[in-house]
């Protein structure tokens, strides 16, 4: 009898589906979709371990992060004590710079006014006067006895400092000779004068944030210095605490990481996730 093509198919697929059931009761045949036979002991214990890592290595990884938050906290505070600290420094420094060209100034002013009639009844111009030499030494003298520099090295060097903040001499050779005439010493007060009200980077910004009123330079200034200092001098062993405790931290974190891989790893080679107990 000839079977016809549809026949066939269903003839295959019944021979085909007795040979699988008849493997399946053959247990060294028996196919992995068929088995059902205990996973590997230690599975379970595996997979015991496991869970118990995982949840230690979740609750690491957040008291990690924890100690790095506290850290950062820590460093941000020792930067803003820095900072105000270095800013208030920085605001003295103007303030003793501005004070000091005004002295200066003040005792070229001085002496301008004091010679400046005798120095009327002589051929004089803004740059040279010629003057009997006692009236000159006289005029240089009480310039260096009101505080200014005898030295010419030493007022270069105040030119350098005033330049430094703000001062713009109109001839830079006005400190290396002291003013021959009052009006030449009138000139330079002003240019200094001026340099000194204008403020610098510093006290403009404590200007500006408003920290700086009227009793800053001999009370808040001084007391928020001294508080910002101590400030340093306490956060110092907190931020070694903290980096220790990052540290510590963060090599436990690393090493429930490693233990965790590791039994991830041997659960997955053992296939005790497909295996059932």
């Amino acid at each position: 009898m000839k079977l016809t093509r549809d026949q066939k198919i269903a003839l295959f697929f019944g021979v085909f589906g007795l040979a699988l059931a008849a493997a399946a009761l053959v247990p060294a045949y028996r196919p992995a979709i068929f088995d059902n036979s205990p996973a590997d002991a230690r599975c379970a214990e595996l997979r015991s371990q496991l869970i118990t890592v995982s949840g230690d290595y979740r609750a690491q990884r957040k008291i990690a992060r924890d100690a790095r938050r506290h850290l950062s906290s820590v460093e941000s505070d020792i930067a803003y004590a820095n900072r105000r600290k270095q800013l208030i420094e920085g605001f003295f420094v103007e303030l003793e710079v501005r004070n000091e060209m005004r002295s200066y100034a003040s005792i070229l002013h001085d002496a301008a006014a004091e010679f400046k009639d005798e120095f009327a009844s002589f051929d004089c111009t803004p740059q040279r006067c010629v003057v009997p030499k006692p009236i000159l030494d006289r005029f240089y003298s009480s310039m260096i006895d009101g505080g200014i520099p005898s030295s010419p090295g030493t007022r270069r060097d105040k030119r350098l400092v005033f330049m430094s903040h703000g001062f713009d001499p109109s001839d830079y050779r006005i400190f290396d000779f002291l003013p021959s005439t009052p009006e030449e010493a009138e000139r330079v007060a002003s240019e200094l004068q001026e340099a000194a009200s204008v403020l610098g980077p510093n006290s403009d910004y404590l200007w500006r944030d408003t920290s700086w009123g009227n009793t800053f330079e001999t009370i808040e200034g001084p007391q928020e210095l001294e508080d910002q200092k101590a400030a340093l001098v306490r956060l110092a062993p907190s931020r070694l605490q903290a980096e220790q405790n990052v540290s510590v931290t963060e090599n436990e974190e690393k090493r429930l990481k490693r233990l965790f891989d590791k039994l991830n790893s041997e659960v997955k080679e053992l296939d005790c996730r497909k295996k059932s107990q």
